[in-house]
C-alpha cells in the first residue's frame, strides 16, 4: 500500500513538472533574412531565427524559395541543429542530411545548395543560418522567401512566415553594372557648391542597380574620406560619418544636407537621372578647407543580382581648395563689387607699366586660379563701383583730375598739365565689355555710386571744391584743417541721378548734399550719401525715371546748426572719436545696406574705429571695433595715411538667403580693418560676433560679398591681391570656419 502511494506521488510530481515546463515554453520566431530582396542566379542568404528558451531549443529551421510555401517545385532547405546537418527537398523526398562544412552540394531542379559554404551559428536566443545557393536559370522569376521553425517542446513559428523575395534571372540576363565616369561642374543654383555627375550603367537596365557609391579620397578607404552612397530603390543618399553611415535622405529634400569632417553633401540640390541602362547621380558637394589637396574619385556599384563593378574604378581627381585663396589683383585694388547672380567679382586696379586703369573680372575659373582674370580698360582710376544684378550691369565713376604731365602731382605754370574728366561708366556683365560712358564737365569730381534697381536709376555723389575761407569766414561759419594743414570751408556737394536706360543723356536730377559724398547707397526708396569730411549723411527720396522725386529727407541737425544743410550728423550723438586725429574725429566714410530682421538699415563707418546704423533718417545704434594702440596711432606710415591703421576701413552686408527667398538670421555685417582683420557684427544688435584674421594680409581695403555663393572678397593694397574667404551663410556656428585665426563672441 505504501509503495503504491509512493509511486502515485512520483507520477503526479513528474506530470506537474512536465506541465510547468510546457507552461514556460515559448514558441520560436522567424526573424528575418538578409538580403530582404535581390536578383540574380545566386546569393548567400543569412536567415535569423530566435527562441526565448535559447537557440538550443530549436529542433528544425526551414527556408523555402517559391511562389507559395509548398515544397513541390521549390528550393526547400531544412536545418537540423542537433546533428548540425542540412537537407534539400528533391521533388518527392528529402535528400540525405549532410553535415555543415562538408565539401558537398545538394541539388534539385530549382537550386543547388553548397553545404561547404553554408554555416550555422548559435548565440544566446538566436540562430543564424547561412545558406549558399545557386538557382537554375530555367526557374526564372520572382520567388518569395518563407521561413519556419519548431522547437523541442512541439511549438512552432505559427506556420510559414514570408520574410523576403528574390528574382531568379533567366540565362543571358547576367551583365554586371559599370562605373563609367565623373564630370565636375559648378554654377548650380546655390552658387557655393560643386556638382559631380557620376555616371553608371547596367545592361539589365538602370533599375537593376542596387547601390551606387562615390569616394573622394587618396584611397578607396571610407575612413577620412568623402564617401557618398546612393540607393536607387528608395532614391536616397547617405554619407559615411567616419565610423557609420548617416541616415538616408530622399534626393531633393529641401535644404537637406549631410556633413562629415571632409565634406558637406547638399541633398536638396542633388539630383538623379535614369535613362534606359544609364544612371547619372549629380552630387552637390562642398569640401572642408582643412582637407585641402588632390583627391582621387573612385566609383563602385552592385546590382540586384549580386554582380558588381568588381572593384573601385578611379575615374578622376579633384583639388580641394583651402578656405582662403590669395589671388593677384594688380596695384592699388581699392574698389570692388560682386554680382550675386553671376558670382563674378569686379576689382578696380592698375596693371602694366606705365599703369593702365582696369577692371579685373574674376569668374569661376579665375577664382580657382585656372585662368587669368579678364581685363576691361576704364577711363581712369576709381574706388567707386556698384552692380545692378537684375540687368547684369556694373557702374563705376572714374575720377576727375588736373595733374602735371607724367608725375601725378598738382599742376604748376612751368609744366604742361593733363586734364582728366570724371565719368560714369557702364560695363555689360554679360560680355564684360564697356557699354557706355558719360563725361562730367570740367571741375566735377564724381565719387560714390549706387543703383535703384526697381526704377533703373543710377546715383553718383559729386564732391564739391574746397575753397579757402574768404576773409577768415566760411559760408556756413565752419571750416576744417585739410590733409596739408590748410584751412578749408565746408561746402555743398550734390547727388546726381541718371536714367539707367541711357546714361549718356546726362543727369535727370541734382540733389544738394554735403561736402564730400564718399559713399552712396540706395535702400527702402531713399538714397543716402556719406559726406566724408563733415561726418554727416544726406538722405533724399527716390528719383523717378521722369526726373520727379528726389526730395530731401534730412536737414540741418538741430544739435549742430553750424553744419551745412541737407545732412544727418551720424556720429555727433556719440561724441568725437578720441582715437582719431583731431581733424578726423567726425568722419563718415563707407556704407552698406541690409536688413536687420526688423527693418531696412544702412551701416556706416567713420574710417577709424566706429560703425553706426541708420534706419530711415535716424541713427539707431552704433559700436566700436577694437583698435590696436600701436598700429592705430595718429601717425603716417608707409601703408597708412596720417590717421594710422584703422579698424573700420570698409564695410559690407552679407545677406544669407533662405530657400523661400527670405533673409536668414545668419546674415552679418563685415567691417574691414587695415590691420589685417575683419570684424563680423550682428546686424540687429551691432554686437561683435567674431574677428577673422586673414592670413598674409597687410593692408585690407575693398570688400565684396556674395551671400548666395557664401563668399567674401577682400583686397589688399600692399599684397596687391584679393583674398577669397567663406562667409557666414553656410554654418551659423562659426563666423570664420577655417578662414584663419578667429576669436568668437
Amino acid at each position: 500500500m505504501v509503495s503504491r502511494l509512493f509511486l502515485l506521488a512520483v507520477s503526479l510530481a513528474f506530470t506537474s513538472l512536465a506541465f510547468a515546463q510546457q507552461q514556460n515554453n515559448q514558441a520560436p520566431q522567424a526573424v528575418t533574412v538578409n538580403p530582404l530582396s535581390g536578383s540574380g542566379t545566386g546569393e548567400t542568404f543569412v536567415t535569423y531565427f530566435s527562441d526565448a528558451n535559447g537557440a538550443g531549443d530549436i529542433r528544425r529551421a526551414q527556408v523555402i524559395f517559391n511562389g507559395s510555401p509548398t515544397p513541390a517545385g521549390s528550393c526547400d532547405v531544412i536545418y537540423y541543429p542537433g546533428p548540425n546537418t542540412l537537407a534539400l527537398y528533391q521533388g518527392a523526398a528529402w535528400s540525405p542530411a549532410v553535415m555543415i562544412g562538408s565539401a558537398a552540394t545538394l541539388q534539385n531542379n530549382q537550386c543547388t545548395l553548397n553545404v561547404g559554404n553554408s554555416s550555422a551559428v548559435r548565440n544566446g536566443n538566436y540562430l543564424g543560418l547561412t545558406l549558399s545557393l545557386v538557382f537554375n536559370t530555367a526557374w526564372a522569376g520572382v520567388k518569395n522567401i518563407y521561413m519556419f521553425a519548431d522547437d523541442l517542446g512541439g511549438m512552432n513559428t505559427g506556420g510559414w512566415q514570408l520574410r523576403g523575395y528574390y528574382t531568379v534571372r533567366a540565362a543571358g540576363n547576367l551583365a554586371a553594372p559599370q562605373a563609367l565616369s565623373v564630370t565636375t561642374h559648378s554654377g548650380n543654383s546655390s552658387g557655393n557648391w560643386d556638382t559631380f555627375a557620376v555616371h553608371f550603367s547596367d545592361a539589365n537596365g538602370a533599375s537593376d542597380i542596387r547601390r551606387a557609391q562615390a569616394i573622394f579620397s587618396a584611397s578607396q578607404s571610407p575612413v577620412g574620406a568623402c564617401d557618398v552612397m546612393y540607393y536607387p530603390g528608395s532614391n536616397t543618399l547617405s554619407l559615411y560619418l567616419d565610423g557609420f553611415w548617416s541616415k538616408a535622405v530622399t534626393v531633393g529634400t529641401a535644404a537637406a544636407t549631410l556633413q562629415n569632417n571632409q565634406c558637406t553633401l547638399n541633398v536638396g540640390e542633388s539630383s538623379v537621372v535614369r535613362n534606359g541602362n544609364d544612371l547619372t547621380v549629380d552630387l552637390v558637394l562642398a569640401f572642408s578647407g582643412a582637407w585641402a589637396g588632390i583627391k582621387n574619385i573612385y566609383l563602385f556599384a552592385d546590382d540586384l543580382g549580386g554582380l558588381s563593378t568588381g572593384s573601385w574604378k578611379l575615374t578622376g581627381t579633384y583639388t580641394v581648395e583651402n578656405h582662403v585663396r590669395q589671388l593677384a589683383a594688380g596695384k592699388n585694388p581699392e574698389g570692388m563689387v560682386v554680382n550675386p547672380v553671376t558670382h563674378k567679382a569686379y576689382i578696380v586696379a592698375e596693371v602694366d607699366n606705365p599703369d593702365r586703369q582696369v577692371v579685373m573680372v574674376f569668374d569661376d575659373a579665375a577664382r580657382r586660379g585656372t585662368s587669368a582674370p579678364k581685363l576691361i580698360q576704364i577711363p581712369d582710376e576709381t574706388e567707386y563701383i556698384t552692380v545692378d544684378p537684375s540687368r547684369n550691369r556694373i557702374y563705376l565713376s572714374t575720377r576727375y583730375g588736373l595733374e602735371q604731365e607724367g608725375t601725378g602731382d598738382a599742376p604748376s605754370p612751368a609744366q604742361p598739365t593733363v586734364l582728366t574728366l570724371g565719368t560714369l561708366t557702364v560695363i555689360d556683365g554679360n560680355t564684360d565689355t564697356l557699354l557706355a560712358s558719360y563725361q562730367f564737365p570740367e571741375g566735377v569730381e564724381p565719387e560714390g555710386v549706387a543703383v535703384d534697381v526697381h526704377r533703373n536709376i543710377v546715383y553718383v555723389g559729386i564732391k564739391a571744391p574746397n575753397p579757402e575761407p574768404a576773409n577768415g569766414a566760411c559760408p556756413w561759419g565752419t571750416f576744417f584743417i585739410d590733409e596739408d594743414g590748410e584751412e578749408e570751408c565746408w561746402t555743398a556737394g550734390s547727388i546726381v541721378a541718371f536714367n539707367g536706360a541711357d546714361i549718356t543723356t546726362g543727369p535727370i536730377k541734382t540733389i544738394p548734399a554735403g561736402d564730400d559724398p564718399e559713399s552712396v547707397v540706395f535702400t527702402n526708396d531713399m538714397v543716402y550719401a556719406a559726406n566724408e569730411d563733415d561726418g554727416t549723411v544726406t538722405i533724399a527720396r527716390a528719383v523717378n525715371p521722369d526726373g520727379t522725386g528726389g526730395e530731401l529727407v534730412t536737414d540741418t541737425p538741430a544739435y549742430s546748426p553750424a553744419l551745412p544743410p541737407y545732412s544727418l550728423g551720424v556720429f555727433y550723438g556719440f561724441g568725437p572719436n578720441t582715437l582719431a586725429c583731431p581733424d578726423k574725429r567726425y568722419e563718415a566714410d563707407k556704407m552698406a545696406v541690409g536688413w536687420d530682421s526688423l527693418a531696412h538699415s544702412v551701416y556706416i563707418t567713420d574710417d577709424r574705429s566706429r560703425v553706426a546704423k541708420i534706419q530711415g533718417a535716424d541713427v539707431v545704434g552704433g559700436t566700436a571695433i577694437p583698435l590696436d594702440p600701436i598700429l592705430g596711432q595718429c601717425i603716417k606710415t608707409p601703408i597708412s595715411d596720417e590717421n594710422g591703421l584703422n579698424t573700420a576701413n570698409n564695410i559690407a552686408f552679407m545677406r544669407c538667403p533662405k530657400t523661400d527667398g527670405a533673409t536668414s538670421s545668419r546674415s552679418a555685417v563685415y567691417v574691414v580693418s587695415e590691420q589685417g582683420t575683419v570684424a563680423v557684427l550682428d546686424p540687429l544688435t551691432m554686437k561683435l560676433r567674431g574677428t577673422i584674421t586673414v592670413p598674409n594680409a597687410v593692408h585690407l581695403d575693398a570688400i565684396g560679398v556674395d551671400g548666395a555663393a557664401n563668399r567674401v572678397w577682400i583686397t589688399d593694397e600692399v599684397q596687391m591681391a584679393v583674398f577669397v574667404l567663406p562667409g557666414v551663410c553656410k554654418d551659423d556656428t562659426s563666423v570664420c570656419s577655417g578662414t584663419g585665426v578667429c576669436a568668437e563672441k
